[in-house]
């Protein structure tokens, strides 16, 4: 099982998936072709094609937490480091 898996803080629930920024770049990658795609036919859609490539390269290297995001109810939240007391 996945170590940074756990469940839904509000309801309980055991379906849950982490959005990180792989799931994220990967998103705006294929947005950047789908918005290349209908630029061809709906020309101010050419011009965000650019952009959202590019941000699909930078996503990678910004610092944000992963989220986690129940399947249930769609409640989003992310996992606080736990401080071992001693």
């Amino acid at each position: 099982m996945n170590k940074q898996w756990e469940p839904c803080p509000r309801c309980g629930s055991s379906k849950s998936f982490v959005l990180g920024k792989g799931i994220l770049s990967l998103i705006l990658f294929m947005s950047s072709g789908l918005f290349l795609i209908l630029g061809i036919f709906l020309f101010p859609f050419l011009f965000v094609a650019p952009v959202l490539f590019f941000l699909s390269f930078i996503i990678p290297f910004l610092p944000f937490k992963k989220r986690h995001i129940c399947q249930d109810y769609k409640h989003n939240w992310t996992v606080q480091k736990k401080i071992a007391s001693l």
